[in-house]
């Protein structure tokens, strides 16, 4: 877990005055996490508010985050709903986990939801998605995506013939707006 840097700790002066460093004025308090970037932080955005969208639409199932659902595969000891992209390595599959999975509380069929803020290539998702249709639990891949990133989805799901199973959707709101400036 990433331990976050302040400048100033709570009851020094320094933290009072809400600057780094000792400089004296009125300016914010600089927070830094290790390790979390502004595209890290705006997928966990995105991946809150949509597990906000999704969670009153479950009825009787359950919404596992991307780590929920590693940990119940271990436990499972197979795929749930991932992809099955590569062949066993020390006895274990290549995977590629989805952002979320919709379990039915029958546990028959799944629905893999992926958040997809970035273009991948041609061949990568037609491996991912031939790995979609490798694991028979999955009913549905679910892509949530901008316009361009999914219409590269739907050519790469109608290549490899997995159409059917594929559904898209628009990115969920946020309300926050994407700041695409390099930091």
């Amino acid at each position: 877990m990433p331990r976050a840097e302040y400048s100033g700790r709570y009851g020094d002066s320094q933290s009072d005055s809400g600057c780094a460093a000792g400089v004296p004025g009125p300016a914010p308090v600089s927070i830094c996490v290790g390790g979390v970037q502004p595209r890290s932080s705006w997928r966990a955005t995105l991946g809150a508010a949509l597990a906000a969208e999704l969670e009153p639409q479950l009825h009787d199932g359950t919404l596992l985050s991307d780590r929920e659902h590693r940990a119940a595969e271990n436990a499972a000891g197979e795929p749930i709903a991932s992809a099955i992209i590569g062949s066993p390595q020390n006895g274990h599959k290549g995977l590629h986990r989805p952002d979320f999975a919709l379990v039915r509380g029958d546990g028959d069929k799944v629905i893999a939801v992926e958040v997809e803020l970035t273009l991948k290539s041609r061949t990568r998702l037609e491996r991912i998605l031939r790995g979609y249709l490798r694991n028979q639990n999955v009913a549905v891949v679910r892509y949530h995506a901008d316009p361009p990133i999914a219409e590269s989805v739907r050519r790469a799901a109608r290549a490899v013939g997995a159409d059917a199973m594929l559904e898209l959707a628009p990115l969920p709101s946020t309300g926050v707006t994407r700041n695409r400036t390099r930091l």
